[in-house]
């Protein structure tokens, strides 16, 4: 498409587990060619969130690299919420959409992003390729 056509702006999902546009030097080919790029679903419409138990049966399968995601996470020593913005902030991406249910999310998000502030780190190690959990389109909930 965006040899066919002007394009200017996308919007993507991105998030710690859904890299495909970096691994696939997508997100590199849009910015050499001055498309502006928005994020969304960073949270992965909130799972990275959540407790494990506390998903719908769904996602019982993907227990596994849930756990291991927030174990890996830990031992970063930032939270989830810090890990989910940074693994976004530290790509080219030029707007970060998200959603809240509560003001007391959104200060939650604020209160990490004021935290997370000159940190780096390498988050390719927790990409997968698991597209019945990391494409909402494919739940079956």
């Amino acid at each position: 498409i965006i040899e066919k056509y002007e394009i200017d702006l996308i919007q993507i999902p991105f998030n710690i587990l859904d890299q495909r546009f970096k691994t696939l030097g997508l997100l590199n080919l849009l910015k050499l060619k001055n498309i502006e790029i928005y994020s969304r679903s960073i949270f992965l419409q909130g799972i990275l969130l959540a407790k494990v138990e506390s998903l719908p049966n769904y996602f019982i399968i993907y227990k596994e690299i849930l756990n291991k995601f927030r174990t890996e996470v830990e031992k970063l020593g930032i939270s989830v919420i810090e890990a989910c913005l940074l693994s976004a902030l530290q790509e080219p991406i030029d707007k970060i959409i998200i959603g809240v249910t509560s003001q007391k999310e959104l200060e939650q998000v604020l209160k990490a992003y004021e935290t997370i502030k000159g940190k780096k780190f390498d988050f390719t190690k927790f990409a997968i390729n698991e597209e019945n959990l990391i494409n909402p389109n494919r739940w079956k909930i």
